[in-house]
């Protein structure tokens, strides 16, 4: 991922039966450097590798919190009651096939399919109380699914700053900086806090 584009891209979307157990993940985050001379060169920022099935596992749970769905055996929209070949493929709340071997029955109307799952940045957004819970839940049980989301919330501090509500991180200041944070905002408390080593781990521990 292009850690300089306006929206960072990158996508998994592989499903979870077709992941091997000790199949790895690797994300690069990567930026243009300037050689001089009008000359530039990719440089890697940043990188994770980790299991790939509890990535993909911590991914497909959150699409369910937002209400999507995957193929089941004998539950085919092409086929109903047949063998389905579409077994563990993505639909999402609007019953549109996330990816382009989906159910022709589920084909989006303005596009073929929706290509929303998988993205590594939106995967992890919540959209409500539930699916956060969910994904505390995952990062505090599963060591991979910590690391996965350290990984993209110490590059991306918006998306990490939108993961917890204003007292959770005046909470977490206290904790790490036994301050007050007066009346510091959360962009700036987040700021100073991705200073102190491990801070992530206390993070993990808000349920």
């Amino acid at each position: 991922m292009n850690v300089g584009a306006d929206e960072s891209k990158g996508h998994f979307d592989e499903r979870v039966q077709s992941i091997g157990e000790n199949d790895l993940l690797l994300v690069l985050l990567w930026r243009w450097a300037e050689l001089g001379s009008g000359r530039f060169c990719p440089v890697v920022t940043d990188y994770f590798v980790g299991n790939a099935r509890r990535v993909a596992e911590l991914r497909d749970a959150l699409h369910i919190e937002r209400g999507g769905w995957f193929v089941k055996d004998g539950e085919c929209p092409d086929h109903p009651g047949e063998a389905c070949p579409h077994i563990g493929e993505p639909i999402n709340a609007s019953g549109v096939r996330e990816r382009r071997t989906g159910p022709e029955a589920c084909r989006g109307t303005g596009a073929s399919y929706a290509a929303n799952f998988g993205g590594l940045v939106r995967m992890l957004k919540c959209a409500g109380a539930s699916a956060r819970q969910r994904l505390r839940k995952i990062r505090r049980e599963d060591e991979v699914a910590h690391q996965f989301i350290s990984f993209i919330h110490r590059n991306l501090a918006s998306e990490e700053v939108n993961a917890f509500v204003t007292s959770e991180w005046r909470d977490a200041y206290v904790t790490l900086t036994g301050k007050s944070a007066g009346d510091m905002g959360i962009a700036a408390i987040r700021e100073e806090l991705a200073t102190v080593p491990n801070y992530q781990d206390t993070l993990r521990r808000i349920p």
